[in-house]
């Protein structure tokens, strides 16, 4: 391309030159007077001098619009880190960065600071702007299903004058609407199995409350029982349930937090031994 460019030039060039010369040896031979007279006497090839020059003016432009054209094809090409990038934090950093209303909103997730509502996940319509909300591991991996067992040991620190004892929670139904999917809706059946030790009273003291699953915080949220006590159960994994209960409408903690493990019927084995 730079050869092809330069030979026009370098002829236009020539040309001028030749011209010029001619011009000036015939204003010497007719003994003119002044330039005017030389202009005069040659118009046309005045009119081609000044064409050739506007012809290398105009070379020349273009060749700067090239190298200029060049240089920024060169940099949109060149891989770099996007401006806004630089402005957040490392991947590990981004958890301490929380939502304004952590209770009803997530974070998208990654190096995205971006909060949506929970109510707007897994509706088949990205919301987030690096589509955290509709990922299969928020939105079809659901840890939770119709006769599913979790088998742990509760410690009541208050609200209830129990010992140490074992509890099931169980999943009788789990139901999901694809009207609203950011929900699962649940019954479940909570049994707490209390040692020979405890006082006089049932061994087995079982009760069935609704519950709702929400994906955004892998928390199960169970209905208060008969007692005023409500248990929230937040999944660590996939298998495995941290559980805490606390008296309703009131910050009173009732129980430290209790470890409860997924489990088949028959990994229950025996619990009147």
């Amino acid at each position: 391309m730079v050869s092809v460019c330069r030979e026009p030039v370098l002829l236009i060039t020539a040309i001028t030159v030749v011209t010029v010369l001619l011009s000036f040896s015939r204003f010497v031979d007719s003994d003119m007077n002044s330039l005017d007279d030389m202009w005069l006497y040659d118009v046309p090839k005045a009119r081609l001098i000044a064409s050739g020059m506007r012809l290398i003016n105009f070379s020349s432009r273009l060749k700067r619009a090239k190298r200029l054209l060049i240089a920024e094809i060169q940099r949109e090409l060149r891989p770099s880190t996007p401006s806004y990038q630089l402005f957040l934090p490392a991947l590990n950093e981004t958890h301490v960065y929380k939502c304004d209303n952590e209770e009803h909103e997530m974070r998208c997730g990654g190096l995205s600071l971006q909060c949506v509502s929970t109510m707007f996940v897994c509706d088949r319509i990205i919301d987030c702007d690096n589509g955290g909300d509709e990922t299969f591991e928020l939105c079809e991996d659901i840890p939770v299903s119709e006769g599913d067992l979790f088998v742990g040991w509760f410690h009541w620190t208050s609200c209830h004058s129990r010992p140490d004892h074992r509890t099931q929670i169980r999943i009788l139904r789990a139901d999901r609407y694809n009207a609203f999917r950011a929900r699962v809706y649940l019954r479940v059946s909570v049994t707490h199995l209390l040692p020979t030790t405890a006082a006089a009273g049932p061994r087995r003291l079982t009760h069935a409350v609704d519950a709702i699953y929400n994906p955004t915080r892998r928390m199960i949220s169970l209905d208060v029982d008969r007692h005023g006590v409500v248990i929230d159960c937040r999944f660590n994994g996939h298998d495995r349930l941290e559980c805490s209960a606390h008296l309703l409408a009131s910050a009173l903690t009732c129980s430290s937090t209790a470890v409860l493990n997924r489990q088949t019927t028959e990994d229950v084995g025996d619990e009147d031994e």
